[in-house]
């Protein structure tokens, strides 16, 4: 077995037995030279997310009790993109949403990016970023909604909460979110509101229910 060359601060050995090299530039990487993988020398601290007070898999991770929870509930996930999605199921179902403290927690249980875990928490409307309202008003996107006129139902509950789309209000009395098409596209353009269908909504009638749910009614 080689040992490694004293004045190789890379840890990079020859593969020829006993030489050793200096990299020419920042990237070099001289022929005939093997990187030594080293954790100490890669691993660059990114900074800090304030609520769990964690970084990235790529840094240091501190085991605080917040952290700790998060691990307990990704225990029996194996590494890798197969349990990424059970792992953030398991997240909102926990918390109500996935906070984005939680994503490095997630990328270093499964030997992931930190880019990937939040790739897939963005691109599924199922999965929530911020704490749920307490009405939460998900908007239909589907294709019969939106040949109905749901483009318009959207613009007035945008601009009557207050919030744009994927955000509560804030006072999180109000939530507005995009759905995906349930099938009961014969109530097209349509909102659920907690999970309950109201439609077919047109401009005018879609006023008056953010009116009644404002006021709580």
């Amino acid at each position: 077995m080689r040992g490694e060359p004293e004045g190789c601060p890379l840890g990079l050995i020859s593969s020829k037995e006993g030489e050793a090299d200096e990299p020419t530039g920042e990237d070099a990487r001289p022929f005939g030279l093997v990187p030594r993988i080293d954790a100490e020398l890669y691993a660059t601290k990114r900074s800090s997310y304030s609520d769990l007070d964690m970084t990235s898999y790529w840094g240091s991770v501190q085991p605080n009790e917040a952290i700790l929870e998060v691990r307990g509930l990704m225990e029996g996930l194996a590494p890798g993109e197969g349990d990424m999605l059970e792992a953030l199921h398991r997240i909102q179902h926990h918390y109500g949403y996935v906070p984005k403290p939680a994503i490095p927690a997630v990328a270093q249980h499964l030997r992931l990016s930190e880019a990937r875990v939040y790739g897939a928490l963005t691109f599924y409307s199922e999965f929530r970023e911020t704490p749920p309202a307490e009405t939460t008003i998900s908007w239909c996107s589907g294709p019969a909604c939106f040949v109905k006129g749901g483009e318009n139902v959207r613009l007035v509950l945008e601009k009557l909460t207050g919030c744009a789309l994927g955000k509560n209000t804030d006072d999180n009395k109000l939530g507005l979110h995009l759905g995906q098409c349930n099938g009961t596209c014969d109530n097209a353009p349509q909102v659920w509101v907690n999970g309950e269908v109201v439609g077919p909504l047109t401009a005018a009638s879609t006023v008056e229910l953010v009116k009644h749910l404002k006021e709580g009614s």
